[in-house]
């Protein structure tokens, strides 16, 4: 099926449920003015896309971030005094499957997800989004941190609007805001090719990074034109001859030295499959690299002195050898970060990865003292993870 870079637009009304018990028959008419006008000529004004209506809930695709960003602040605005409709907005930018009903890829996910933690009769926006603005838009939005959101493996850095005089909704413990871990600015792939396909293959490029990287859950990945401080850097830049197309990649340290580069060559008629391959070969040996830099900055440091992310991420580390001890090593880095922050829900189940692992290699003895431990980790990881099974 056909993929496409999307600025996704998640909409739902507050308190559905409430106000159809309360009066089914004026909620829907508001519900139905809504649509005819505020919805409709909104986003047909910014070619906005209405992908699923669910009742009291939207997914809208348009064809860029600065658009869905134009519309959802103008509902917003629209529905400031309106007596009964009140809408959270969530909005992502990213690559997404379509067929003819549907469309599908963490470009919706995301989007609904940011939906979920939006301030009443306001929106948030990832930072893929955020880093696509013009200067007259991003002053409307704060920082909100690094969000953990449900079903979504990697952390989102996210940027709020609220309506006029409101603050930012405190955050649940399930989207808490995760720091100090080690951070991947992706540049988008720069091309100087007009051709719309040699666009398409930069975007998609630029979409494949983004979702590779942001599944590592060690490392805060995002897409980001602008410098990010103590961060990595990774930076593609595609280039065409005719039929042939080049993709030199290459990856900065925080400091700004080259720790790597990389080119790998191939024609427009081959592009779709190569993309995939290139993708996992360059975002592989990258993560290796950083791994490498993380470990060796890391063991610099007195182990006292360890915060609870690089403690996550020695227990990560350690284990990769499946020497005996690296197993009890790594666990016990586990237990020191959820110790030092209870609520990093990422040590529980990294622990459990390890345990899970060390039981097939080595004797479960060794590490019964800590599979006792496993049912007081899930109790105490629970109001961070709801989903968590029993």
């Amino acid at each position: 099926m056909p993929r496409k870079l999307a600025a996704i637009l998640a909409a739902d009304v507050v308190g559905y449920s409430r106000m159809i018990a309360a009066n089914e028959t004026a909620t829907l008419d508001a519900l139905d003015t809504l649509r005819a006008e505020v919805f409709g000529p909104v986003f047909t004004d910014h070619h906005g896309t209405i992908v699923k209506s669910m009742g009291d809930g939207w997914l809208v695709a348009f064809e860029s971030a600065v658009a869905a960003v134009n519309a959802a602040m103008q509902v917003q605005d629209r529905l400031t005094d309106h007596p009964t409709i009140t809408l959270r907005i969530g909005i992502h930018i990213g690559d997404v499957v379509h067929n003819e009903h549907d469309l599908y890829g963490d470009g919706i996910n995301i989007a609904a997800r940011l939906e979920s933690i939006a301030p009443k009769g306001g929106i948030t926006i990832s930072d893929a989004v955020y880093s696509s603005l013009d200067g007259t838009l991003s002053p409307s939005f704060e920082a909100a941190g690094a969000q953990k959101l449900k079903n979504i493996d990697r952390p989102i850095i996210t940027w709020v609007r609220t309506p006029s005089g409101g603050a930012i909704q405190q955050r649940t413990p399930a989207q808490d805001v995760v720091s100090a871990l080690p951070r991947l600015r992706i540049e988008p792939t720069a091309n100087s090719d007009p051709r719309a396909e040699l666009r398409d293959t930069a975007d998609a490029l630029s979409a494949d990074f983004d979702t590779y990287f942001s599944s590592i859950n060690w490392l805060q990945a995002n897409i980001k034109s602008t410098p990010i401080p103590d961060a990595y850097a990774l930076r593609p830049v595609l280039r065409a001859r005719g039929e042939r197309i080049r993709l030199e990649t290459r990856l900065y340290s925080p400091a700004g030295d080259t720790l790597w580069t990389h080119k790998s060559d191939t024609t427009l008629d081959e592009a779709f499959d190569w993309q995939d391959s290139v993708i996992a070969e360059i975002a592989d040996h990258c993560i290796g690299l950083i791994l490498e830099a993380e470990t060796t900055r890391i063991m610099a440091l007195p182990d006292e002195d360890l915060t609870a992310e690089q403690c996550l991420l020695m227990g990560i580390i350690t284990w990769r050898d499946f020497g005996r001890d690296s197993y009890i090593r790594s666990v016990q880095f586990h237990e020191r970060a959820m110790i030092a922050k209870p609520d990093m829900a990422d040590a529980y189940a990294e622990a459990l990865i390890v345990l899970q692992a060390g039981r097939t290699v080595t004797s479960s003895d060794i590490l019964q003292e800590y599979f006792d431990k496993i049912p007081a980790w899930i109790e105490a990881a629970r109001p961070w993870h709801p989903d968590m099974p029993c």
